[in-house]
């Protein structure tokens, strides 16, 4: 009985994540690593490096979703021997052009992400927002994202 309950259990997880179903209580790093459906990925125009000096250690990159108007945010880091990779998501307001809400994911004792943090999101349809992004590798800190982007 303990096989057959495994293996119905290993068959419903599968399921569930081929109908692209992510659990809402799973940290960054066991996501997929996507902003789900309806979120359209613009690369070259929402793709920035996160930096120190000339080297590029992952990127931040933007999604939107025409439909309810929400911007979604992931930093990705290259390669491997990274940590305590975060992700920030600022909203503009329209008339002072100043951050009126903000999200982020990756700080805190918990979240020492090693691959990803987010997906993040944020409703900002007619508004401008910035995306910050930062990681780790050994003892070099990166940073880097766009300010005031994706407005409208």
């Amino acid at each position: 009985m303990r096989l057959i309950a495994k293996i119905t259990t290993t068959i419903l997880a599968a399921s569930i994540a081929g109908a692209g179903v992510t659990a809402v209580t799973a940290p960054a790093n066991a996501a997929t690593g996507s902003c789900g459906a309806g979120y359209r990925y613009l690369k070259g125009k929402n793709h920035f490096p996160i930096k120190h000096g000339k080297k590029v250690g992952g990127y931040a990159d933007l999604y939107y979703n025409a439909g309810n108007g929400q911007n979604c945010a992931i930093v990705r880091a290259n390669g491997s021997g990274t940590s305590h990779i975060t992700v920030l998501l600022s909203r503009y307001d329209k008339k002072n052009y100043a951050p009126e809400k903000t999200v982020t994911e990756g700080w805190g004792k918990k979240q020492n992400f090693k691959y990803y943090a987010g997906p993040v999101k944020i409703w900002a349809k007619g508004r401008c927002i910035t995306v910050v992004g930062s990681l780790k590798k050994g003892s070099v800190y990166y940073q880097g994202g766009a300010t005031k982007v994706h407005c409208g």
